[in-house]
């Protein structure tokens, strides 16, 4: 009988799409002193013995990175297209650097499309030096 090795998961951020606080509110969560009202974007990190995988990345997600003190990163998975989840996949090319080699990105087709509407630069014919490098793979929709 084979042990079952454990998965480590990281919540990198609860926040609403905006992030708390919210820039130019007044409420009592987004005025609070208290540490846990300052919260980023919604991610996750999920890691076992030989895989990271994160789940979206949002603007937040370099700063989620650095606090996470991440050093690889296998894949992302996307829920969604919308911009508090894929905004800061140019980020990525920190890990492509790292890891030499392209990102493993999972998405439903349609999550695929806005992310080359969002980044057409990464999947031009002839891409300048320094660019992230993905590798798209698709997740049927249901």
């Amino acid at each position: 009988m084979t042990k079952s090795k454990a998965l480590h998961i990281t919540v990198l951020g609860t926040g609403t799409s905006f992030g708390v606080p919210v820039i130019g509110c007044d409420c009592p969560v987004c005025t609070s002193g208290d540490a846990r009202d300052k919260r980023l974007r919604t991610a996750l990190k999920i890691e076992s013995e030989n895989t990271t995988v994160v789940i979206d990345t949002g603007p937040d997600f370099r700063q989620q990175m650095l606090n996470s003190a991440t050093k690889k990163l296998d894949a992302v998975l996307f829920t969604h297209e919308h911009k508090d989840h894929i905004a800061g996949l140019d980020d990525i090319r920190a890990f492509n650097w790292l890891m030499q080699k392209p990102m493993q990105v999972y998405a439903e087709p349609r999550v695929q499309e806005a992310i080359k509407r969002e980044l057409p630069y990464v999947f031009d014919a002839t891409p300048y030096p320094g660019i992230p490098k993905l590798q798209l793979n698709a997740i049927n929709e249901h």
